[in-house]
């Protein structure tokens, strides 16, 4: 027989009405509940009175032994089973732990900002009214001095000056007009030969460089930018040299041809090149009398040229050439093979004067003695030819204003310019206005006085 609580419960009799479908599965406990809408009623019922839904059919959560807050878990009853109970669903949703704490710190982040803009702004009012106070009482505010010239150089470059009021020429720091201030450069290959005419129209050129050769004769490299040069020459051949100092400039460059090798250095360097074989309406005459104009050229010259960067810097009137100076009123300079050159100090024009029956007479405001390795380069139509050695490293005399210094020059690239340091490595500070660059071989004398 049967316990009593296994028994089947009995069939209703014909006819009887059915209760709710899950009243077969409860043993008749549904119909105790009544139909679905019945038993809803008295849910409403029961959340009118209590003010919140009945939690009918809730499972029976496991009570856990209490432990103290942050403290280890109580160990389970002996005997007792234990498994894995997921949290309850209001934990699982729960904001991740420091959300609050997040936002928190965001938001005094955002009001720490606007209180320093507000401060700032506050500041910036407060002398805006200054300002203001001092120009109705006739004060004047100073006004910092700014760079003339950026370097693109990495390496230190040279002392800026103080700015002008208005443009001023990149190769020289004089005050210029805006026209002439944004024009482009032109560089003329001039030869100083001994026996041939003496080189015309240097004393317009802003920078000259000069390179010397064994057969007492001599490449000078003239840069005209602030200043027109109407008659220009003798025009020289192109040298390698050229190729070092040329690119930085993006200048124009006038020659008188040369070797198959030296061309092609000029064209691989990008150089805009007026030649005399391929542009002769920019020259006149032939041999060693080819003379031409900065006009000219500008004229017929292709390709990208643009107002050079500043390659020097000119410091504040007044102000030393560099740490350490002397006083000096004449150099004389002896390159073996050559002429001395001897340049002496005209204290009424605060310029350099060549003298020494050189042919050469020129006066410029700044003069650089620089000491530059040399290299033979042998061509099959030239021979052999000395040619500095003008990127890299060594040492240098500077003359300015009646002062000498000791200098370092360096220069790690032909895109890049030379710069010109003294004892303290400290960028020299040059006098605003020309400058004649003397690239000296090793084995020459340098005597100031």
């Amino acid at each position: 027989m049967r316990h009593p609580r296994h028994r089947r419960p009995a069939a209703p009799p014909e006819g009887a009405r059915l209760a709710h479908p899950a009243a077969a599965a409860d043993g008749g406990g549904a119909a105790a509940r009544g139909t679905p809408g019945e038993q809803a009623g008295r849910d409403r019922d029961v959340r009118g009175a209590r003010g919140r839904p009945a939690r009918r059919g809730r499972r029976r959560r496991r009570r856990h032994r209490a432990r103290p807050r942050g403290g280890p878990a109580a160990a389970p009853r002996p005997g007792a089973r234990t498994r894995h109970r997921p949290a309850p669903h209001r934990a699982r949703h729960r904001r991740p732990a420091g959300h609050q704490a997040g936002r928190l710190v965001r938001t005094r982040t955002r009001t720490r900002t606007r209180r320093r803009l507000a401060g700032v702004t506050a500041v910036a009012a407060v002398a805006v009214l200054a300002s203001g106070c001092a120009a109705a009482g006739g004060g004047e505010r100073e006004t910092p001095a700014t760079p003339l010239w950026s370097s693109a150089s990495a390496s230190p470059s040279a002392t800026a000056s103080a700015e002008p009021d208005g443009p001023v020429a990149p190769l020289t720091g004089l005050a210029v007009d805006a026209d002439v201030a944004e024009r482009p450069a032109v560089a003329v290959a001039v030869a100083d030969r001994a026996g041939h005419a003496a080189p015309r129209g240097l004393s317009a050129a802003d920078l000259v460089y000069e390179e010397y050769d064994g057969t007492r004769s001599r490449h000078l490299v003239a840069v005209f930018q602030s200043k027109d040069a109407r008659r220009v020459g003798p025009v020289d051949m192109t040298r390698p040299v050229d190729v070092k100092l040329l690119p930085v400039l993006r200048a124009a460059y006038a020659y008188a041809g040369g070797p198959t090798g030296f061309v092609s250095q000029v064209t691989s360097a990008g150089i805009a090149a007026v030649s005399a074989a391929d542009r002769p309406s920019a020259f006149r005459g032939s041999g060693s009398s080819t003379e031409t104009s900065t006009t000219r050229v500008l004229r017929v010259v292709d390709g990208d040229v643009g107002p050079p960067p500043g390659v020097l810097g000119f410091a504040d009137p007044g102000d030393p050439l560099a740490e350490e100076t002397e006083r000096a009123s004449r150099v004389r300079v002896a390159v073996p093979g050559q002429r001395d050159q001897v340049w002496t100090y005209d204290t009424a024009g605060s310029r350099w004067r060549r003298t020494g029956g050189d042919g050469v007479e020129v006066s410029v405001a700044n003069l650089i003695v620089q000491r530059t390795p040399y290299k033979t380069v042998v061509n099959k139509h030239v021979g052999s030819v000395e040619s500095a050695l003008a990127v890299g490293r060594g040492s240098c005399v500077a003359l300015s204003r009646g002062q000498t210094a000791s200098c370092t020059w360096s220069r790690p690239g032909r895109e890049r310019q030379t710069n010109y340091s003294d004892s303290t490595a400290a960028p020299l500070g040059l006098q605003p206005g020309s400058t004649w660059v003397l690239l000296i071989p090793p084995g020459t004398t340098v005597t100031t006085s």
